[in-house]
């Protein structure tokens, strides 16, 4: 008698750079039916932005980088992505291709709070910072990106805000363990600490 082909559970979690998306994971890798969220895996993010065009359709690198994400069948194994101010922004949509059974997690945050961030960890660096007016439309973009595929695809995507995860965690993180379909697991609150540039609605 062969054996039932197991579950794979994929699962990302998906924000703008300085969102929130770091301390976010943290909170979810405590979750013991959370396997591993790899922290932005460079890999991942370059194989999803290439893998659709046709030099790379059987390139082992890519092949082998999408297995990588695959390997799990008893707990949810995935990454955080998070996504910069730079062309291609809407690159991370090729993921539903590559793990068309993934759950996907987007966490925003308030546009301007996430600016001022962006704006003290970048001012001193090469690159240097978007000017506003840029920024303002790639934000626009982006959350609408995420707004979009939560309305097409309900079944495997939830959105929720930054803001609400700092104030109560486990409040807002209680309808994600029921959308992962996994106990809830509460006692978060007392690691959320209010960041700099924060601006209570």
């Amino acid at each position: 008698m062969k054996n039932k082909p197991q579950l794979i559970k994929n699962m990302f979690l998906i924000g703008i750079r300085r969102s929130g998306t770091s301390i976010c994971r943290q909170l979810l890798i405590q979750h013991p039916c959370i396997q591993k969220l790899e922290f932005e895996p460079h890999d991942l993010i370059y194989v999803m932005s290439t893998m659709h065009l046709q030099r790379y359709k059987n390139s082992l690198y890519h092949i082998n980088t999408i297995d990588r994400f695959k390997k799990n069948v008893d707990k949810y194994y995935g990454a955080k992505i998070v996504i910069n101010p730079a062309l291609g922004f809407k690159r991370w949509i090729w993921l539903n291709k590559f793990f068309p059974n993934a759950k996907y997690i987007f966490i925003i945050r308030d546009k301007e709070n996430t600016y001022k961030s962006y704006v003290k960890t970048d001012a001193k660096v090469i690159a240097g910072v978007s000017p506003k007016f840029i920024y303002d439309y790639w934000y626009d973009e982006t959350i609408k990106s995420f707004q979009e595929f939560c309305y097409r695809k309900p079944e495997k995507s939830i959105i929720f805000t930054f803001e609400n995860l700092v104030l109560d965690a486990d409040k807002t993180l209680a309808p994600v363990w029921n959308f992962l379909n996994i106990p809830k697991l509460e006692g978060l609150n007392s690691q959320m600490v209010k960041p700099m540039h924060w601006d209570e609605k």
